[in-house]
């Protein structure tokens, strides 16, 4: 019994070694019959008068960077090439059912694709992965070629509505010489982004394809990203705290005068605006052929700034003032309009009570008024003014701000 169940597992071995040898005997013909027909680099066409109709899907690995300064989009990318292999076709069932063989690309032609707007040297994706990536050739002739890179291609930088912009970036997928001996064309009008890694300062927003007519029958393919900024990190680093230290700046004709504080809030919110305007500066795109609505703005709140110190300035000098003489016209009209009709309440208010006047009260009234008449003059000129100007500086800043988040959003 044991001897029959030997004999059997020997037959199953031997069976299954001469299949193995068969089939790779099969391989062995099958690749011998087909390198007879490869030609070289010849076009893979049995008609050399056509052109090579060569299928790009193109797939979207990730990006790397978008530098603004240099214009300059890193990005890695794979491209999955098909086309008809006319002169290597085989009968499946002469060569044991075999359906699909690999070849280097160095034996067999493979399409001459280059990045035609790449910032580096001529980038060939034939020379980058032509020794890595074998072409699948199936028995009736259609044949696979996967490549692809990291590329850094040109890009141009519209930073006019940063940090609320979005850049549209092309890849042009070309071939080495421009003639129509190969037909470049894609099957899909939409990037594959399956595979896409994550930015952590750009956001993808579409990926197109289309196909451009270069000259007759000679096409290239574009490849259109569009980028979309996170702008949360720098509407809470920069615009958030460019508004607060402007609302600051505003309130800073509350102060009283007399504490002494003012001048010394305003030049500490001064530098403090400076020092932030470099750290801004730092972090916005160095492009000087364009400038960002932002860089408006924070220029703008600055300027405010310090014309509001200036002005707290001058309005504290007004207030502790001794001499009429010193004092603008505006101001004097101003204070002259309070006491007439601060005058006028008073006498309507002896007329209607007769019985309470006191004469050498009044007179003595009339003379302390006359000796604080200068200083009351400033004081009171400043407090209307301090007032307007709070007013007046809050409602620039709202409409500055409102302005500038409208023409961003649009």
């Amino acid at each position: 019994m044991k001897t029959s169940h030997l004999a059997m597992i020997q037959a199953i071995f031997i069976v299954s070694v001469c299949g193995q040898d068969d089939i790779v005997s099969q391989y062995i013909k099958l690749y011998k019959t087909l390198e007879e027909k490869l030609y070289g680099k010849i076009r893979p066409v049995l008609n050399q008068s056509k052109s090579v109709t060569v299928e790009v899907d193109v797939h979207l690995l990730g990006i790397q960077e978008l530098d603004e300064k240099e214009q300059i989009l890193q990005s890695r990318i794979a491209l999955n090439c098909r086309w008809k292999y006319e002169t290597l076709k085989w009968n499946v069932s002469q060569y044991g059912g075999i359906r699909k063989l690999n070849f280097s690309p160095k034996i067999a032609w493979i399409p001459d694709i280059i990045i035609s707007n790449s910032v580096d040297s001529m980038f060939v994706l034939t020379d980058n992965n032509g020794d890595m990536n074998r072409i699948k050739i199936m028995s009736n002739g259609d044949a696979e070629w996967d490549s692809g890179g990291n590329i850094r291609t040109t890009c141009r930088i519209d930073i006019t509505k940063y940090p609320f912009d979005s850049q549209t970036c092309n890849i042009v997928i070309g071939k080495l010489e421009y003639d129509s001996e190969v037909y470049m064309s894609t099957s899909s009008e939409n990037v594959f982004t399956t595979a896409l890694e994550g930015n952590g300062e750009w956001k993808l927003k579409s990926a197109l394809i289309k196909e451009k007519t270069v000259h007759h029958n000679v096409t290239e393919i574009i490849v259109m990203l569009t980028l979309s900024r996170y702008w949360f990190f720098y509407v809470v680093n920069i615009m958030l705290p460019v508004a607060l230290l402007s609302i600051m700046m505003v309130l800073s004709f509350k102060i009283p005068p007399v504490s002494g504080e003012r001048l010394g809030y305003n030049m500490a919110l001064l530098l403090s605006f400076v020092v932030l305007l470099n750290l801004i500066g730092e972090s916005m795109p160095r492009v000087s052929k364009q400038v960002s609505y932002l860089q408006l703005y924070v220029s703008y709140q600055l300027s405010t700034s310090v014309v509001i110190t200036m002005l707290s300035i001058l309005l504290v000098k007004f207030q502790f003032t001794k001499s009429e003489i010193n004092i603008p016209v505006v101001i004097k009209l101003y204070s002259f309009f309070c006491r007439c009709k601060r005058q006028k309440s008073e006498i309507s208010n002896n007329v209607n009570d007769n019985s309470r006047i006191d004469k050498p009260s009044v007179e003595n009234e009339e003379k302390i008024q006359s000796e604080y008449n200068d200083q009351m003059l400033a004081t009171d000129a400043a407090q209307m003014i301090e007032k307007l100007f709070t007013w007046i500086f809050l409602a620039m800043f709202i409409l500055s701000t409102i302005l500038f988040l409208v023409v961003v959003a649009t």
